[in-house]
């Protein structure tokens, strides 16, 4: 069974669950079935947050915490691929009430896409030290060149990205079931959200005019 196919087999059972985690589900799997970008609609997923805390009830590195932290990353790289600025407003205040000190990393995506501002050298290094961000992955370098306002490095990272998504895709192609747990655990990867935010954030802010 192709890739298409086995991602047309498991939409057909259904939405995994009304929550965030499973519109990003249902739209990974779409995308695999189409063959297109199946986004999920913004307003949606902000009307299926748990409010007022989405933290909340998650005990510490539960595999539940983990799954929501991802899918509000990918809310986060969402809006900022759609330059959607009350949309990362929103985010932004909700990435403030994680208790985990990493949700800085996450804010400072926004600081970019909203408004060019960059993460202080002493928080950059924090959150280095503390293995938050991994420099050697294309997508966190990337990152990490925009805050230092270096776009030809962001740009040459995001060239890497783009091609590891290539060659995934290609796997995926050889191994669909790798792709239909991939649609679960890491929706944002089948969506591309991550190159598509770096891609908005180098073009609203360092392309020419």
């Amino acid at each position: 069974m192709s890739l298409r196919e086995r991602a047309r087999s498991a939409l057909a059972v259904g939405e995994r669950s009304g929550t965030i985690e499973g519109l990003f589900w249902s739209a990974a799997l779409e995308t695999l079935a189409s063959g297109s970008i199946v986004d999920p609609d913004l307003a949606v997923l902000f009307e299926r947050l748990p409010a007022p805390d989405p933290f909340a009830d998650l005990p510490p590195h539960s595999d539940h915490r983990i799954q929501r932290v991802r899918a509000l990353e990918d809310v986060t790289l969402l809006a900022i691929a759609s330059a959607d600025d009350d949309a990362l407003r929103r985010m932004e205040a909700i990435w403030t009430l994680d208790p985990d000190p990493s949700f800085e990393w996450r804010t400072g995506w926004i600081g970019l896409a909203t408004s060019r501002t960059i993460l202080d050298p002493e928080a950059i290094e924090f959150l280095l030290d503390d293995h938050m961000i991994a420099p050697e992955m294309p997508v966190d370098a990337a990152w990490l060149a925009l805050h230092a306002s270096q776009p030809d490095v962001a740009r040459s990272a995001l060239r890497r990205a783009e091609e590891a998504a290539r060659v995934r895709q290609l796997e995926w192609e050889r191994q669909p079931d790798l792709a239909i747990d991939g649609a679960w655990y890491f929706p944002g990867l089948i969506l591309h959200l991550p190159e598509r935010a770096i891609a908005s954030v180098l073009h609203r802010w360092f392309e020419p005019a």
